[in-house]
């Protein structure tokens, strides 16, 4: 037994370190994830000609409104699944009218060089589709072209997207 104690001592001091740590760097970790949501949100009301005139983002619960002249132009709601290939994939979705107008990946743990492809680019496939949309990748007869070794991801991602639209359809929220 005195053999384990230096090692017990150790392992006890280092979790202390590790708790005092996590506890001091809490509030950082949250408002460095507040910023990088609200960059997501800024990219999706665009730039250059195509840019969405606005003059107020206002956060409600599920998302946040884009507002010009009192009228709101886009809401951009978080949405997720927990059907991705490794687990949870959390989205912001921007839709006007029922439109999908922009999709930013939030947070993933999809594999790098295929799944995460969702979060370059390839969600723009979603762009100007509507609850009334076929969403489905040609793997399972759909139109849209998967990601290459990422059907699992690719699918569950544009299931989560049309839920969310149809979803709010239903609830007279387009």
């Amino acid at each position: 037994m005195r053999k384990e104690l230096p090692f017990v001592g150790m392992a006890l001091a280092c979790g202390l370190i590790v708790s005092t740590l996590a506890v001091a760097t809490r509030d950082r970790v949250v408002g460095n994830q507040r910023a990088f949501e609200l960059r997501r949100v800024l990219s999706l009301t665009g730039d250059g000609p195509l840019a969405i005139k606005y003059s107020a983002i206002k956060e409600r619960p599920g998302g946040y409104v884009v507002v010009h002249e009192g009228k709101t132009i886009v809401t951009i709601s978080r949405v997720s699944t927990d059907a991705g290939y490794n687990g949870r994939i959390a989205l912001l979705v921007g839709a006007a009218a029922g439109v999908v107008t922009g999709v930013r990946v939030v947070k993933h743990a999809e594999t790098p060089g295929l799944g995460d492809a969702i979060d370059h680019g390839w969600l723009d496939v979603a762009i100007g589709k509507n609850a009334q949309s076929q969403w489905r990748v040609t793997r399972d007869g759909g139109d849209i072209d998967q990601i290459t070794g990422a059907t699992i991801t690719s699918s569950a991602t544009l299931q989560a997207i049309s839920d969310h639209l149809i979803h709010q359809a239903e609830a007279g929220n387009p």
